[in-house]
């Protein structure tokens, strides 16, 4: 797979894909929409950016050496500014840099007019959620025990709680995951916390859950997670068990190798807990499958791997059949709902995203874009791409350099 941005329990945005036979490769390099009109041809730009951001918010960041510049759904300049770098908006404003290298690196706010309204001062920060961001202040004496150390503002750059973490994340449902004393934990809007900082990691509130473990992950000297769900008045509802296990098949670039040179599961450490759309990952005797509220087994099927439920569906992966991943989903245990074609597999595969998962058939093939139908909406004919997002997608070579 091309390329695989993780959030903490959210869902995974892949980068590229393709069907054998099916066609020349594209030509194309930009932004395409969901009918594979090319919006914006970056070759025709003149001077051509040297990366191009997703769409969050009707708007995308198009990356030059001295400059970036923002545009709309049509590919009309919007504003332009002279920032290292801008990230994508989230509740109407984006964070930008200044410097001139990594080291004098500053972040602060814009709106979607370009409009500064935080300036940068801080050495990191997460986006807007909640009317709430993440910064993380420098560590200039000034700053006192604050310093080097995180902290919430508002939209007038307000602090707005007292506390500092040592690494902090945006709020969801009302609750944020933070660090404090090395140990995870989750605080509400007040700043009380909510799960106590004793886990290695926090998951951020998905339908109305938090979820904590003890574990790092899948893969690594601490594979495999013990699994708490909490409520939203920190009451834990229930537990379980994740073990790592061996995957046999080598094939896709998803998976890495542990210490002992056996394939392990993936490095991705939101996956193993997800609570999406009322939905868990849970494990028995090695394979994976999908619960309903913890009860009972929303989806047929036990699998060798499972990322969490997007859009109804969610990606299946099996050693058998030489490693193929497919989509399932659809109308809890009715076969007729449920997408089970074992012709229609893929090398590699996304999550949905805007109603259309990114897809490969054959490893270095190219890239395609499927339906909840079972039929393809975009002929695998792209070399590399990524995810939609506003229904828009960046296909070509573009695909290959994001914005930082």
């Amino acid at each position: 797979m091309q390329k695989w941005i993780v959030t903490a329990l959210g869902a995974l945005t892949v980068a590229s894909v393709t069907m054998s036979g099916c066609g020349s490769t594209a030509h194309q390099n930009g932004y395409i929409d969901k009918t594979g009109a090319l919006v914006l041809d970056v070759d025709k730009l003149t001077p051509k950016p040297l990366a191009i951001g997703d769409y969050s918010e009707e708007l995308a960041a198009l990356q030059y050496p001295d400059k970036v510049r923002v545009i709309d759904k049509n590919g009309q300049t919007v504003f332009e500014k002279p920032f290292k770098t801008l990230r994508t908006f989230s509740e109407g404003r984006a964070a930008f840099s200044t410097g001139s290298s990594d080291s004098d690196q500053k972040w602060g706010f814009v709106n979607t007019k370009g409009d500064i309204i935080i300036k940068a001062i801080y050495d990191e920060v997460q986006p807007f959620s909640e009317g709430l961001a993440a910064v993380r202040l420098s560590k200039d004496k000034a700053n006192g025990k604050d310093a080097g150390r995180w902290i919430y503002i508002d939209d007038s750059g307000t602090r707005a709680l007292q506390d500092s973490f040592e690494e902090a994340g945006p709020f969801s449902e009302g609750f944020a995951a933070v660090r404090q004393n090395k140990r995870m934990g989750s605080i509400n809007r007040q700043g009380a916390f909510v799960v106590p900082c004793e886990y290695d990691m926090v998951y951020k509130a998905n339908d109305g859950m938090i979820v904590a473990a003890q574990g790092k992950g899948l893969s690594g000297p601490e594979a495999g997670q013990m699994i708490e769900y909490f409520d939203k008045n920190g009451n834990k509802i229930t537990h379980k068990e994740i073990h790592p296990v061996t995957l046999k098949n080598l094939s896709p670039m998803l998976w890495t190798t542990n210490t002992d040179k056996a394939l392990a599961r993936p490095l991705s450490t939101f996956v193993t807990p997800g609570f999406c759309e009322t939905k868990s990952i849970a494990e028995s005797s090695g394979k994976f499958f999908i619960e309903q509220q913890f009860s009972a087994r929303a989806f047929a099927g036990s699998f060798d791997y499972i990322f969490p439920v997007s859009d109804g569906y969610f990606v299946a992966y099996s050693d058998a059949g030489g490693g193929k991943m497919d989509y399932r989903g659809g109308v809890p245990e009715d076969a007729s709902g449920i997408w089970n074609n074992k012709q229609f597999r893929f090398y590699d595969a996304a999550p949905f995203s805007n109603g259309m998962g990114l897809v490969q058939e054959t490893k270095g093939g190219n890239y395609g874009y499927i339906d909840k139908t079972a039929n393809y909406a975009l002929k695998p004919i792209y070399e590399h791409a990524r995810s939609f997002k506003n229904d828009r997608a960046v296909v070509g070579e573009m695909a290959l350099h994001d914005m930082p």
